[in-house]
């Protein structure tokens, strides 16, 4: 049998109003006595009954994490800041994946408020609508959404990336962008393009999905000299372009700089060491639940950081020409 309230007050001789009082902190109980009750507690293996409690206060303090795929390192990341946050406030959380699939998203939100969620946190799908739901949402994308709740401020990111390839010299760049429909690229590419643009500096994009391997057919034919530096809109793309080439023997940063963005911790164990914008992931889980507690929380945009290591450094050299055509990967291009 289940160790109940009643089985310490028989236990100590009082009353199951009075045990209770003492393992919540509430009504008038005795250092003492409260110190008797949960070592009691302790004793048999007593645990509170979270989800009767819940029932019967009509709220379960649950909230309900959706994520575009579960398996992608900066979700998992993001998913640990957001339990983290939520546990510092006294609540549980469930976690549901939509598997990048606009219906799978729908039907795991509806399936997160079956469960008794009554609050949600969505990272959407890219380029998806969240529809109408009659709880407490906090979605976190991008400033390019106008779903947006809070999100890292990644246009930010991508002009300190940028500012500082031209601070290099950098005058050609090729950006690996990543998904055209994603929010998220939509917002680091355009942050890059802003400084580029405003400094001369000609750059060519190619999207494509993000994988690592993909990151590595994007340069397999890229030839030294089209460009000085390349730029992964994301760090799976960067990590996979730096193992292609340094496979083909190009040096970096001597012959070509390159960057990511997410700092991945892979980034450190890459040699040379990659450079890359770090998200404060923690701020942005904090921000997201304090949302959903009512508490004030101005602030949508939480301030990214560059972290410059050895895969950046001075341009080498000019590109003698523009480029005609996008890498061979420009095939897989979305």
């Amino acid at each position: 049998m289940r160790p109940s309230l009643r089985h310490i007050a028989q236990r100590l001789g009082i009353s199951d109003a009075t045990v209770s009082n003492a393992l919540h902190g509430t009504g008038r109980v005795s250092t003492d006595l409260r110190e008797k009750v949960r070592a009691v507690a302790k004793e048999i293996g007593y645990v509170p009954d979270h989800a009767g409690r819940a029932l019967r206060a009509g709220r379960t303090k649950t909230i309900g994490l959706l994520v575009p795929d579960i398996a992608n390192p900066v979700m998992a990341t993001l998913l640990s800041e957001l339990e983290l946050a939520a546990r510092r406030r006294g609540y549980g959380v469930m976690v549901a994946n939509s598997a990048d699939n606009p219906a799978t998203q729908a039907s795991e939100i509806e399936a997160l408020l079956a469960r008794g969620a009554d609050s949600l946190v969505i990272v959407p799908r890219r380029g998806s609508a969240v529809g109408p739901v009659h709880v407490p949402v906090t979605i976190i994308s991008s400033a390019a959404s106008p779903l947006n709740t809070v999100s890292s401020d990644y246009r930010s990111g991508g002009r300190a990336v940028a500012a500082h390839l031209v601070a290099h010299g950098h005058r050609s760049v090729l950006i690996l962008g990543g998904a055209q429909a994603s929010d998220v690229g939509i917002e680091r590419v355009a942050g890059m393009q802003e400084v580029f643009s405003a400094n001369a500096v000609r750059f060519d994009i190619v999207y494509s999905e993000v994988t690592l391997d993909i990151g590595s057919a994007l340069v397999q034919d890229w030839k030294p000299g089209t460009h000085s530096a390349i730029v992964g809109a994301y760090d799976l793309l960067a990590l996979g372009a730096l193992a292609q080439l340094r496979e083909r023997n190009i040096r970096i940063p001597e012959d070509v700089s390159l960057t990511g963005f997410d700092d991945l911790v892979w980034c450190r164990f890459f040699s040379p060491q990659l450079t890359s914008v770090r998200m404060d992931h923690a701020a942005v889980a904090d921000a997201a639940i304090a949302r959903l507690d009512g508490e004030p929380c101005p602030a949508t945009l939480i301030p990214t950081e560059l972290i410059i290591r050895g895969s950046s450094g001075p341009a080498r050299r000019a590109s003698p020409k523009r480029s005609t055509r996008s890498p061979r990967a420009g095939k897989i291009t979305r």
